[in-house]
């Protein structure tokens, strides 16, 4: 469960990921808030997506002895886009006063209608093979000595007792990072 504790929000990992964007399909998180003692209060959590793009979410509120259950009916419109998006819980007083906020951070996944990026939401799996990929396009030395570049085996400096100027590395490495992508 998510909780608020000494006055910090603490999402577990498992919880992190809260629906994919556009997703219609509406669900409920809950927030405990431990040992909160303030009453007639207004909880607000706030939502600053990765294109900079905020929301600001009404959280319900019950309270149990000393803690607040707080819910928030996840929407579709609140899953604005996919990415990291921060969180920060705001406590305001009946008279207005801010008198507690906390961050952490929710993850929202993309979906195919979205703008076709591999990059909307990021597993551990796909981590996995995106660094393979980049892997396989690191340079490496092979068994004869040869630097080879790519997983297509094109040399780019071959074994040799030949001395080389700076600028004439420097070339080298302007060629490697041209085959990397990295230019």
């Amino acid at each position: 469960m998510i909780t608020i504790l000494s006055g910090k929000l603490t999402i577990p990992e498992d919880e992190r990921f809260i629906g994919f964007s556009g997703d219609d399909q509406s669900r409920q998180i809950e927030l405990l808030l431990m040992h909160f003692t303030a009453r007639n209060s207004v909880y607000e959590l706030g939502l600053r997506f990765d294109d900079g793009t905020v929301r600001t979410v009404p959280l319900g509120a019950e309270r149990h002895d000393s803690d607040v259950l707080l819910t928030w009916k996840v929407q579709r419109d609140q899953l604005y886009s996919p990415g990291v998006v921060t969180a920060q819980l705001k406590i305001i007083s009946g008279d207005g006063r801010v008198i507690h906020s906390s961050r952490d951070y929710f993850l929202v996944g993309g979906n195919t209608d979205g703008d076709g990026s591999d990059d909307d939401y990021v597993t551990v799996k796909l981590l996995e093979q995106r660094l393979g990929d980049v892997r396989a396009k690191l340079p490496y030395v092979n068994e004869n000595g040869a630097f080879i570049v790519g997983s297509d085996g094109d040399v780019r400096i071959a074994k040799s007792d030949e001395v080389y100027s700076k600028d004439e590395i420097d070339e080298m490495i302007r060629d490697i990072k041209t085959q990397l992508n990295l230019t």
